[in-house]
C-alpha cells in the first residue's frame, strides 16, 4: 500500500512538471521570476550613424525585455529598443560610440 502512494505522488509530480515545462517552452510562464513593472527610460540619439537589429533568444516576458532595454539604454551613444514578439533589438549608435562599442554574440 505505501508503494502504491509513494508512486501516485511520484506520477502526479512527473505530471506537474511536464505541464509547466510545456508552459514555458510556449512562453506562457515567467522565464526569470521577475514581474517587476520597471520600465527602461527612452533615450533619444543625435548623430545617429548605425542602426543595429540583434535577434536575441531567451526572452520570454516583459521583464526580460525591460532588462535588455535598460542594459542597452546605459550605454553610452547607444538607444535600444526591443520587440518581445520578435524577440529583436533595435540599438541605434551615435557618432561618438560607433568606434567604441562592441557587440558581443
Amino acid at each position: 500500500m505505501e508503494n502504491i502512494i509513494i508512486i501516485g505522488i511520484l506520477i502526479a509530480a512527473i505530471i506537474i512538471g511536464v505541464i509547466y515545462t510545456v508552459k514555458h517552452f510556449k512562453g506562457e510562464s515567467s522565464c526569470c521570476g521577475g514581474g517587476s513593472s520597471v520600465k527602461a527610460k527612452k533615450k533619444k540619439l543625435k548623430n545617429v550613424i548605425a542602426r543595429k537589429t540583434i535577434t536575441i533568444e531567451g526572452m520570454t516576458c516583459d521583464h526580460c525585455k525591460n532588462r535588455v532595454e535598460r542594459v542597452l539604454n546605459q550605454m553610452d551613444g547607444v538607444a535600444g529598443k526591443v520587440n518581445l514578439s520578435k524577440k529583436q533589438a533595435i540599438c541605434l549608435c551615435a557618432a561618438c560610440a560607433a568606434k567604441s562599442v562592441t557587440y558581443v554574440m
